[in-house]
């Protein structure tokens, strides 16, 4: 192992993508950020990592998928390569729910980490107000109501003739109802956390970023991890070990490295270095049920944007204020059709699933 550093990240994603940023701010600590996929200049992303509502495949994608009720296999997408999934997500730039933080411990409810939420961020609709920010790296806008298109608009007013408040900001505390997405995009472009956070950050002589270089195991003296070996067999040493891998990825990096329930470690041919049945278990992730139904192709153009409008809404009789999220979007298909489909999304549900 002769590469060493003070801090290895596995993952570039979303979190290691930010942590690495700032803990490379200052000069003494030289870090490593690993990523299992490619890694692009941002000046030649690929254009469905630089474009918003484009199909995302292998390389880009990992291939996950989930079993869920009766057995059905559905593709999981996550996303493979410098930036992680917030380079190939939908550039939606919601903040959870306010009530959503009350079960967590001091230091980590919602008041705590609002100013956290507005350093990120340039609202460049509401940066104005206290609970936003205007000088952060990652810029948040919404759809105006005169670019949205026929099939959005007719959802939105639908919503309203139901009874649903209208929304200016859904990341305002306390608010409901339908109105348009906040989303980190300039135009259609995506704004990434590649984009916002790590690329900036190449310049700095301490920051030594790595795509295709998936971790197979960390490395252990005793329970102190020592470093990372790689696919290849390439072996690094590091002072501290970060996973940040994602909730697929780092419970099978821990079961690979020895950490998990010792059935499933000797099943796998390793070796307990910490017993923790817990590790892959308890997943939990916001359920989607899409409806889709065919639209005549005048409604949406072939450049139209598929995303423009949320609801939010409470279940009758929940107690998880605005549980729900039914959100229209466009599928075009490969013959020229064109359908809305309508997402509805169970907030915080209670069922828990297994990663392995």
């Amino acid at each position: 192992m002769n590469e060493r550093y003070n801090i290895i990240i596995v993952g570039a994603g979303s979190a290691g993508g930010v942590l690495a940023a700032r803990l490379t701010e200052e000069g003494d600590r030289r870090v490593l950020l690993l990523d299992a996929g490619p890694d692009y200049p941002v000046s030649s992303l690929p254009v469905e990592l630089a474009t918003l509502s484009m199909p995302i495949a292998w390389p880009h994608d990992w291939g996950n998928q989930v079993t869920t009720i009766g057995g059905r296999m559905l593709h999981y997408g996550r996303g493979r390569g410098v930036g992680g999934s917030s380079a190939t997500n939908g550039g939606v730039a919601m903040r959870a729910e306010p009530d959503d933080f009350a079960p967590m411990p001091p230091g980590w409810r919602f008041d705590d980490l609002l100013p956290a939420f507005c350093r990120s961020e340039t609202d460049h609709d509401f940066g104005g107000r206290p609970y936003h920010g205007d000088r952060g790296p990652i810029p948040v806008v919404r759809w105006s109501p005169e670019s949205w298109t026929p099939m959005q608009q007719a959802f939105h007013d639908a919503c309203i003739d139901l009874g649903h408040e209208a929304c200016a900001d859904h990341n305002a505390p306390g608010t409901t109802g339908i109105g348009p997405i906040p989303m980190n995009r300039v135009e259609r472009r995506r704004i990434s956390n590649l984009q916002a956070y790590i690329e900036p950050a190449r310049t700095r002589p301490n920051l030594h970023v790595r795509g295709d270089s998936h971790v197979r195991r960390v490395l252990f003296d005793g329970t102190r991890a020592t470093g990372v070996e790689l696919h290849d067999g390439t072996r690094i040493s590091a002072e501290r070990v970060v996973l940040c891998a994602g909730v697929v990825q780092d419970p099978l990096l821990l079961l690979r490295s020895g950490i998990g329930a010792p059935q499933t470690i000797t099943a796998l041919g390793g070796h307990v270095v910490v017993d923790n049945p817990h590790v892959g278990m308890h997943l939990t992730d916001h359920y989607v049920v899409t409806y889709a139904a065919p639209i005549d192709l005048r409604l949406v153009g072939d450049d139209d944007p598929s995303l423009q409008v949320l609801l939010r809404t409470t279940a009758p009789g929940s107690n998880r204020t605005n549980d729900l999220q039914v959100t229209p979007f466009v599928r075009r298909h490969s013959d020229g059709a064109r359908s809305i489909a309508m997402s509805v999304s169970l907030q915080i549900p209670d069922g828990e699933g297994v990663v392995g």
